[in-house]
This record gives structure tokens, sequence and C-alpha cells, in this order.
């Protein structure tokens, strides 16, 4: 199985060595999920920046574009991280379009788990344009395709595409126009979701020890107090990371 993490900023964050520190140690706890790939998305006001490749989580982060990529984008615009780690199902590693964050048009997003029915769905919808082999494709493609309308509504666009696909879920995404909107929606597979107050962060990821153990490992810093945001399996959770409201939807898929 995979692995997911992110973090959303609910208000303009200092300590970005911190942060960063966070995400190096993250990625090397979510590894134990999935060691073939490892990708993040710097996501800010004006820009979705995207690192991956076909390697595991510790190696990412030690290469020179990931690096470059915290140096450029760890500041007062960033609004959310999205990050995964993978173990290779459909979709060889090797191919970097097939690793996560899978970017689809306007949607950018990460996947545990698995679709059985991603070739019938572009198949059925001919406007869908496939570019890699990896299943998590189908999912964004088609969110990407129901939220073309004014609005862009990201709840209404996932409610549609959830009573499409068939499989395991945990995901979570956002859309390049309305990038402080962060989506989230599972069937079965795990995600825990903390809400520190204090610090004004959201941070989830697909295990509560791998959130835990990388903020201990960071040593210098300490998150105040937390809650958890109730999160069901097939149900899905929209938080405007503006405001810090968040929609939960129920009884996703069919």
């Amino acid at each position: 199985m995979c692995g997911i993490f992110g973090i959303g900023f609910l208000s303009k964050y200092n300590d970005y060595e911190f942060i960063e520190k966070l995400v190096v140690k993250l990625f090397k706890l979510v590894e134990s999920r999935g060691t073939d790939a490892a990708g993040v998305a710097f996501v800010s006001k004006n820009k979705i920046h995207v690192v991956k490749d076909g390697v595991p989580g510790r190696f990412l982060t030690e290469s020179l574009k990931f690096k470059t990529a915290c140096k450029k984008m760890l500041n007062k615009d960033l609004i959310q991280i999205i990050g995964h780690c993978r173990l290779q199902t459909k979709g060889s590693y090797l191919h970097n379009i097939n690793n996560h964050p899978i970017v689809a048009n306007s949607i950018v997003g990460v996947h545990n788990g698995y679709v059985i029915n991603d070739d019938k769905i572009f198949n059925y919808y001919n406007e869908l344009q496939r570019v890699g082999e990896v299943d998590t494709e189908a999912i964004f493609r088609l969110i990407d395709y129901n939220a073309k309308n004014p609005d862009i509504d990201l709840i209404k666009s996932t409610i549609k595409t959830s009573k499409k696909l068939d499989g395991d879920f945990a995901c979570a995404f956002t859309h390049s126009q309305k990038p402080y909107l962060l989506g989230l929606f599972r069937k079965y597979n795990p995600t825990v979701i903390r809400h520190y107050s204090n610090d004004n962060l959201i941070i989830y990821s697909s295990k509560e020890s791998f959130i835990d153990d990388s903020i201990k490992e960071t040593n210098d810093y300490v998150l105040g107090d937390y809650s958890n945001i109730e999160y069901k399996s097939k149900s899905g959770i929209f938080i405007n990371l503006l405001n810090g409201r968040y929609n939960t939807v129920d009884n996703l898929f069919k």
C-alpha cells in the first residue's frame, strides 16, 4: 500500500525551517508504505510546484530538485503541501508520469489504494486524455472533468466522480484555481487528519504514528494541542484553508 501525507496552512507561517524538517521526516516514515517512488506538491497562491521521482522518499529529500523547491516555495505564500510514497501497482515507477502527485489539468492529487475500473472510465469518457498507465489518473482526470463549471465546485465534482469509481481509496487533492481548498476522500483506506489550532496547521497522513514520530524527530520544535477531525470511511472532507471551515460529505461511492 502507498502512503499519503500533507500539511495545510491556516495562516501565514514563519518557521519554514521546521516545516522542511517535518516534511523530510514524514517522507522517511511514510516510506515504510512504499519505496518505489516519492513525490510532493508545494501549493502556493500562484503556483503548484511538483517534485517526484522513482526513488524512495528519503532519497527524494536528498535530491537537488527537492532542496531547490524548498528554498523557492517555503515562504509566506505557501498554502499547502501534498506528499506521497508509492508502492507500485499499475504503471511502472520508471515512467515518472505514473508517480504521484498526479497532475490532471487543474487537479493535483495523491492516492493510496487501487482503481479496478480505470480502463473502463477512460473508454467511456472520450473527453479524458490519458497520459500515463497508473490507475490513479482516472480519479483526478474525472474530478477535473466534472469540475469544469463556473463555480469549480470540488464537492459536487467529487461526489459525482465517486459514483463512477470501483476500488479502495484514500485521496488528497487540490484545484489549481482554488489552491486554498484541500479535498480528501476515502473508502476503507485510512487517513488521520489533525488540526493544530495554536499553530494554525492541518496535518494528515495514512497513520497517526507517522505524524507523532515525525514531529518528535524534528527535535527542535513541538507543536501545541491538536484535535482529530473525524473522518469516516466512504466520506469526504473539504477544508477551506483561508478560514479553517470544512464540509463533510458522507455516503460517497456506490
